[in-house]
């Protein structure tokens, strides 16, 4: 799977996304909501997709200082199999980042 695109929307109530991914050279639509936008791009994968995924931990920084340096984000995940998988992400902005994160251990559990 490769993450095309996203719009992301968040409230107090939460945050929804939509998302254009690339999956077994198919483009795909996927939309979710969550508590925040990682949540709300699982529950996308999962409702839209059938990829079941849960992120059981998530860290993010900037790989050099300054405005314009990027980010990189990782996520340990675990599917249906139990299996504990990390994904990394690396993008100017951080929430890109986070997704290409989830994205990289989705493409991991198959």
């Amino acid at each position: 799977m490769e993450l095309l695109a996203h719009e992301v929307t968040t409230s107090d109530d939460g945050a929804s996304i939509t998302a254009q991914v690339l999956l077994d050279g198919a483009h795909r639509t996927v939309v979710g909501r969550g508590n925040g936008p990682i949540a709300a791009f699982v529950h996308a994968l999962s409702s839209d997709l059938g990829i079941t995924v849960e992120v059981l931990d998530y860290a993010e920084h900037a790989i050099a200082a300054g405005t314009d340096a990027s980010a990189v984000a990782y996520v340990e995940a675990q599917g249906d199999d139990g299996v504990v998988r990390w994904g990394v992400g690396v993008h100017e902005s951080i929430l890109s980042a986070g997704l290409r994160a989830v994205v990289g251990a989705v493409n991991r559990q198959s």
